[in-house]
């Protein structure tokens, strides 16, 4: 996947362009919602819970 993605950045990107990765996810309540874990979040700026994007 990685290498895939690399490769489509390397063809399409403008001279000088950058990309940039960020690490989103959607702060949830509870632990009885879908694909909720503890885990670290960018998002909330620590260990939470939380669902990745």
């Amino acid at each position: 996947m990685r290498e895939s993605l690399a490769g489509f950045v390397v063809e399409h990107a403008a001279p000088g362009g950058s990309l940039i990765v960020d690490h989103t996810g959607f702060p949830k309540h509870g632990r009885h919602a879908v694909g909720v874990a503890r885990q670290s979040s960018g998002t909330l700026g620590k260990v939470g819970i939380a669902r990745p994007a």
